[in-house]
Order: C-alpha cells, then structure tokens, then sequence
C-alpha cells in the first residue's frame, strides 16, 4: 500500500514535469542581434509605417539582412513537423517589414512582428498575438489595426 502511494506520487510528479517542458516561452519568437534600451524601442516603434510595405508570400523572398532572423523555418504549405515556426505571409520595403508566423506547440498560436531597418540590422518595433492565418497583406494589415495595443505594449 505504502509503494503504490509513492508510485502515484513519481507518476504524477513525472506528468506535471512532462506539462511543464510543453509550455511554450514568448521569448521563442525571432531575436535580434542585441537588446534595445526601452528609448530605442519606442523609436523603432515610431518609425514603422505599413503604407509602403509590398505583399511577399515566401521567406526567400524577403530582404536578405531581415531573412537571417528566419532561419529554419518552413515555407507556407510545407510539413515537415521539424521546424518550430511556419511563415504565413508578410509585406516588406528597404526598411520596413511585417511577418506573420505561426508557432508550433502544445497550442500552436499566430503572430506578427513589425521591423523597421536601423544601425544595419532589421529591429522588432512591434509584435502582435493571435493574428489568424491571413491570406494577404491587406488582410494582415486589418487584423492588426484593430487591436488598441501590440502584445508588447509598444
């Protein structure tokens, strides 16, 4: 009797350590080359505008620079099961940019991250949560525009 009270005990410890490896960090979504003082976040943040962003449907097809932070992610429709990320659609310019992506998991969840170019390296100026799976840019660009702030309150 008193074994199977441990083996209860090692089994439900075992489970919650196996739920707690599952839970996903949103500090998993693509980093940049050094972190931002918070003066620097609200200037990249100021200096993203959408107005000149063009429709791009694959990552290869991004700038080359902003494509570095994509590394090993899959190419829409792809089905690898490997790669933690999926790219749904973006629109991009010289020096600004908008991805859209889909992360794998327990849940998978959707997001956006807005770029702008600066000090030559592409810098997250704002990130948004539970995008959907929009099919175009225009359709990004209305999914965003209706929440009051981005996920990172930036």
């Amino acid at each position: 009797m008193f074994l199977n009270r441990i083996e209860i005990a090692i089994c439900a410890a075992a489970s919650a350590m196996t739920m707690l490896s599952c839970a996903r960090s949103s500090d998993s979504v693509p980093s940049q080359s050094r972190e931002l003082t918070i003066s620097e976040q609200a200037a990249a943040a100021r200096q993203y505008d959408p107005s000149s962003l063009l429709e791009v449907t694959r990552i290869s097809d991004l700038p080359e620079s902003l494509r570095s932070h994509f590394k090993g992610w899959m190419e829409p429709g792809d089905t690898n099961g490997k790669a933690p990320y999926r790219f749904i659609v973006a629109g991009a310019s010289n020096t600004r940019a908008l991805v859209a992506f889909e992360e794998f998991g327990y849940v998978p969840s959707t997001h956006a991250i807005s770029y702008v170019h600066a000090n030559d390296d592409w810098v997250a100026a704002q990130t948004w949560d539970a995008v959907g799976h929009p099919k175009s840019l225009a359709e990004l660009r209305n999914t965003i525009s209706r929440f009051v702030l981005p996920a990172s309150g930036r």
